[in-house]
């Protein structure tokens, strides 16, 4: 695991970058969840903005692990907020789509404060990061999971920023959470993140992006590996289909015999290609 001094992380990328450390965006009882921004110093008026969305099966990870991976985006001039959200230690399902969808209410909310620009936030998340990515950034109001949420003692969800990605980036997420939870590909982590709640089958239901696939939804970029152990490829091609079924600007990128990450240094070259590639088409980069 790579943790990182906030104290050094100015000498850690380059004295170009802005770091604002663990800011609180939501209190829930006793516990406290927080999103770190970094913005490039140059930065004069609205910028583009990534959201990224750390992966760990919803019971591991932490937002400090996944600084490597968004230096890239850094060196191109984007600021980045990077969330945290509780795990499945903390609280079970769906506690961190909840946090995630405030997190996303938060940015918006704040967008005039750190000078993100509305119009380009692009969200991007790995495994359980894709999950939360594509869920909270398609999730319709009606759902009800930030219904009453509130962010400090006189701001309700409710009372923010609606909001519209730009796009969206899912790194091998889960697509099809009640797959992962009791079908045939059930998975640990995912049986953990559940616990004992009643209705746990509905409500993997209710939190599966694939069930929320709509036109009029913004651009999706799937990037999964065929011998994914961890989660199935299939559902990268399910909502790959879906997502063409409903004419919704998508692309599926298939890493040829890579599994859950831990990619080549020709595949990383190749998935941040595709990356550059997609944002330029929809004029984001």
């Amino acid at each position: 695991m790579l943790m990182f001094n906030f104290a050094e992380l100015g000498r850690f990328f380059f004295e170009g970058i802005e770091v604002y450390p663990n800011i609180s965006y939501r209190k829930i009882d006793d516990v406290t969840v927080f999103l770190d921004i970094y913005r490039p110093k140059t930065v004069t008026g609205k910028n583009k903005t990534l959201v990224a969305i750390h992966g760990g099966g919803w019971i591991s990870g932490t937002k400090e692990e996944i600084v490597p991976q968004l230096i890239p985006f850094l060196t191109q001039g984007w600021s980045i907020v990077n969330v945290g959200y509780r795990l499945g230690g903390v609280a079970f399902a769906p506690a961190a789509v909840e946090d995630v969808c405030c997190a996303l209410r938060w940015v918006f909310s704040h967008a005039d404060e750190y000078q993100f620009d509305r119009n380009k936030i692009v969200v991007i998340g790995g495994s359980a990061g894709g999950h939360l990515a594509t869920l909270c950034s398609i999730l319709p109001n009606s759902t009800g999971f930030d219904s009453g949420i509130k962010i400090s003692d006189d701001q309700k969800l409710e009372d923010l920023t609606e909001f519209n990605v730009a796009a969206i980036i899912n790194l091998f997420g889960i697509m099809d959470v009640k797959d992962v939870f009791t079908g045939i590909n059930r998975k640990d982590y995912a049986v953990y993140w559940f616990g004992n709640q009643p209705n746990s089958e509905g409500l993997a239901a209710q939190i599966s992006p694939i069930h929320y696939v709509r036109s009029g939804l913004p651009p999706v970029l799937t990037i999964h590996g065929n011998q994914d152990e961890l989660v199935p490829y299939e559902q990268a091609v399910k909502m790959h289909q879906k997502l063409d079924e409903y004419r919704v600007p998508n692309q599926l990128l298939t890493l040829m015999g890579a599994g859950h990450g831990n990619f080549s240094p020709e595949q990383a070259y190749l998935i941040y290609q595709t990356i550059q590639d997609f944002l330029q088409t929809y004029q984001l980069n």
